[in-house]
């Protein structure tokens, strides 16, 4: 059974549904909820053009990145990039419908996949060498 899902949908959930209640963040996030709306349009189109550039880099085959040299530090701003790109496109279909975008879901949604991206690989590699108490745990000679 994976545990990709439970692992990233609880982490995901707390960092996008719970942090934002918290004060010391909401104080954080009503700073940036000032920042007019044309602006956050602004960098939401150039982090969205430069995520997909970034995500070209690391997926274009053969010679992408995660083909290459498929690191965890790769894997997980991989993530980072696809969270830029849904809070890109998620601002600026919320401006074409009218509404006024902030920047909260460009801070949040990338933080959220990265952060998930690597608790699950931290945990993957854990279940992968053993269980505990095997020669990791000796103490040195």
């Amino acid at each position: 059974m994976s545990l990709r899902l439970p692992i990233v949908i609880g982490i995901y959930a707390f960092i996008v549904v719970f942090l934002p209640g918290v004060p010391q963040f909401a104080r954080l996030f009503d700073r940036i909820r000032q920042i007019h709306p044309n602006t956050a349009i602004t960098v939401s189109v150039i982090a969205l053009v430069l995520a997909a550039i970034g995500l070209w880099v690391f997926w274009r085959k053969p010679n992408g990145l995660l083909y290459t040299r498929p690191t965890p530090a790769l894997i997980v701003l991989n993530m980072g990039l696809i969270g830029v790109a849904f809070a890109g496109v998620f601002d600026v279909f919320e401006r074409l419908s009218g509404r006024a975008t902030s920047l909260e879901s460009m801070v949040l949604v990338p933080t959220a996949f990265m952060v998930a991206e690597a608790a699950y690989l931290a945990i993957a590699w854990r279940m992968a060498r053993g269980p505990l108490g095997g020669r990791d745990d000796e103490p040195p000679r």
